[in-house]
């Protein structure tokens, strides 16, 4: 027997642990969970609004937050990667235009 210092990939309670783990951290930087939408969170001081999905983040709100949640997290040892472009998020490349669509979807 030997303590685990990361969670094994796959354990089954992992995920639940991580969870947990993220929401204290979130929390303890003023966030809180928005009703009815789980992994998603609300911060009304800096009207940050943060969405988790396993262990990716997507944070939206006006521009000069973004640094002060994502630093209140690293300080709750979450360790968090540079932020990359909203053209990649949950492992897809989304593209963004404002050309019109010639799709009709009804």
């Amino acid at each position: 027997m030997c303590r685990l210092v990361k969670a094994l990939y796959g354990h089954p309670e992992s995920g639940g642990h991580w969870e947990a783990h993220l929401e204290k951290a979130v929390a303890a930087i003023g966030g809180e969970p928005v009703e009815n939408h789980p992994s998603s969170f609300h911060f009304a001081e800096s009207k940050m609004f943060l969405t988790v999905y396993v262990d990716d983040l997507l944070l939206a709100g006006p521009d000069g937050g973004h640094d002060k949640i994502w630093d209140g997290l690293k300080k709750q040892k979450i360790a968090l990667e540079d932020a990359e472009s909203l053209e990649r998020f949950l492992g897809r490349t989304h593209i963004t235009t404002t050309a019109p669509t010639t799709n009709n979807i009804t």
